[in-house]
């Protein structure tokens, strides 16, 4: 009993071995969309944070950016103020110069009244 081998069964092997290949590729396929698909959700996701962390970093650097003028107002003001004061003082200065200067003048009157009198 010789049996003819007529390739039929090669020929049905061949498509089931085609079929189950691409099987294999699609599945594979859904591997890596699935993969991608989560790769894409964490980066939409970190970049959802780095929007709101700029966000936030505008609003901080808006807020320092007030505080910032607001001490520049301050310190023009106590510049101004300390500008005021010493002006102030350098004509309390000259005052008491002027005041020192007319009581040696009287001194020297009454010494001279003095000597008159004497």
């Amino acid at each position: 009993q010789s049996q003819v081998h007529d390739g039929k069964d090669d020929k049905i092997a061949e498509p089931e071995q085609s079929i189950s290949a691409h099987k294999q590729e699609i599945e594979s396929l859904k591997r890596k969309a699935e993969d991608l698909e989560v790769q894409l959700q964490n980066e939409r996701e970190e970049k959802r944070r780095c929007i709101e962390l700029e966000k936030k970093s505008a609003a901080e650097n808006k807020t320092l950016r007030s505080q910032l003028e607001n001490i520049q107002r301050e310190v023009e003001f106590l510049k101004g103020e300390a500008g005021f004061q010493k002006a102030e003082a350098q004509s309390w200065r000259e005052r008491v110069s002027r005041l020192e200067e007319q009581n040696a003048r009287l001194r020297q009157r009454v010494q001279d009244v003095q000597h008159i009198v004497i």
